[in-house]
């Protein structure tokens, strides 16, 4: 992050994934994890916001306020469900991506991106919802546009181009 930030003025939204021996909860899951992503220059910091158990023994709601109270900056929420969407929001979260759809054990597994999920999150919402999660395709990233997303993010089809290539490599092995 300190390396992007010196070289780009667009806000950066922070994460630190931290896989925590009997916790589940690993995106930016602990108040530490989220001052070491301010300290490196981030503009926004996502977290988990399931209602899951924390390492550091805060709520969801706890955990987002102290962001906002102790670091002042904006809180985005990585959500799997509506009910944690409309949560995340009533705790002050300042933007709500479905990041998490289909990555807990009980939220929709869907094959693509979630985009029942997000057309719900953004008619029961006031604050933006960014598209995440399962998005390969140009024609995807339209669809949630279209829908209604104020933003999306790819993140696999960019950050693990070998994962990318065997998608294709099946899809054109099924023809």
């Amino acid at each position: 992050m300190r390396a992007i930030r010196e070289v780009c003025a667009l806000p950066i939204i922070g994460i630190d994934k931290v896989y925590l021996k009997g916790f589940d909860v690993y995106i930016t899951p602990r108040f530490e994890d989220a001052q070491r992503i301010a300290a490196a220059g981030a503009a926004i910091i996502a977290l988990d916001c399931t209602p899951r158990p924390r390492p550091d023994g805060f709520t969801m709601a706890q955990s987002v306020q102290r962001i906002k109270s102790e670091l002042k900056l904006p809180v985005m929420a990585d959500i799997s469900t509506l009910d944690e969407a409309i949560a995340a929001e009533k705790a002050g979260a300042d933007i709500v991506a479905t990041t998490l759809s289909g990555y807990t054990p009980y939220s929709r597994k869907t094959e693509g991106p979630d985009f029942d999920l997000l057309e719900a999150v953004i008619r029961a919402l006031k604050v933006p919802v960014i598209a995440e999660g399962h998005i390969f395709t140009l024609a995807e990233a339209r669809a949630a546009i279209a829908i209604g997303a104020w933003a999306i993010v790819i993140g696999t089809a960019i950050s693990r181009p070998v994962e990318l290539t065997q998608r294709f490599v099946q899809a054109l092995a099924h023809r």
